[in-house]
């Protein structure tokens, strides 16, 4: 049998771009269209073939699931992941949809479906750029974006300020809610403040930009080595040497961990304070070899 690294390499076919989970009506249209656009974009595809690196005895099997005579154990589900050549964040989001698809229990059915919604937050999260490049502007424009839909009706941008750590006054929090509403970013409904998207991405904002605000968020976790005991706060750090292909499998668990925590926050309808979640992975040294 292949390695599950060679299936992933052989199964992404060429063409057209395969299609995503996030965007189907449930696991079984998912595979209906993976399996359409594989037949188009790989002459060689069978079905027998697919079940053979699946570890299913009849070729049958995906047209049963997919027209819903057969259900897919969440082992069986696991494995036609791997063999569609998913991402571990793609994989896990397939086996939740057939969690959710196959589930009878009302209640779980829910918790399932916030669970998936959150997922598709996290991964069609709006990219911000040039018309918001103030967002870092000041360490706490981005603190202020999610605080403030959370704070209720008409909301006092003194006490706002009083709650920022350290403390911001009242006409500095008045001007950072107008830029924020000025970039899009917050936006007015009756007295409360909104954020119309629980999730960005500033990947496409200028470097410079990015760069100003990652150093902001660093000298505020210095800072919350003094400010904060250990109670109200996590701080690991590791020295570690890595391989090239093992600092690859670390940056994949690192960007797993980033992907499930925005997640878990996307989720959440009662936040009662704002963190900052830093990840790094930085070099110390050149090259042995």
């Amino acid at each position: 049998m292949e390695s599950k690294r060679n299936l992933k390499s052989t199964e992404r076919g060429s063409g057209a771009k395969a299609p995503d989970p996030h965007q189907a009506d449930g696991f079984r249209q998912f595979l209906k269209d993976w399996t359409v656009w594989k037949k188009g974009s790989s002459p060689t595809f069978s079905l027998r073939q697919f079940a053979q690196r699946a570890g299913f005895q009849s070729h049958t099997f995906l047209p049963k699931v997919i027209d819903g005579s057969r259900n897919l154990a969440e082992e069986s589900a696991q494995r036609i992941a791997q063999v569609l050549g998913l991402s571990k964040a793609d994989e896990r989001f397939f086996v939740l949809m057939v969690r959710h698809d196959q589930c009878e229990d009302e209640q779980e059915r829910e918790r399932l479906f916030l669970e998936i919604s959150a997922m598709r937050r996290v991964r069609f999260q709006r990219k911000i750029g040039a018309a918001q490049a103030n967002y870092y502007d000041q360490w706490y424009y981005p603190v202020l974006r999610q605080l403030a839909p959370c704070l209720g009706d008409d909301p006092d941008p003194a006490k706002m300020g009083e709650l920022l750590v350290p403390p911001v006054g009242a006409a500095l929090v008045r001007k950072a809610l107008a830029d924020l509403e000025t970039m899009g970013l917050l936006v007015r409904e009756g007295n409360r403040w909104v954020a119309p998207d629980s999730v960005v991405s500033v990947d496409a904002l200028p470097r410079a930009v990015k760069i100003k605000g990652r150093r902001d968020i660093l000298v505020k976790g210095m800072e919350s080595l003094h400010r904060f005991g250990p109670e109200e706060r996590l701080t690991r750090c590791i020295l570690i040497g890595l391989s090239e292909d093992a600092r690859q499998e670390v940056l994949e668990v690192m960007n797993d961990a980033a992907r499930r925590c925005m997640e878990i926050a996307a989720r959440d309808d009662r936040p009662d304070k704002i963190w900052q979640i830093a990840l790094q992975a930085f070099p110390l040294t050149r090259s042995v070899g």
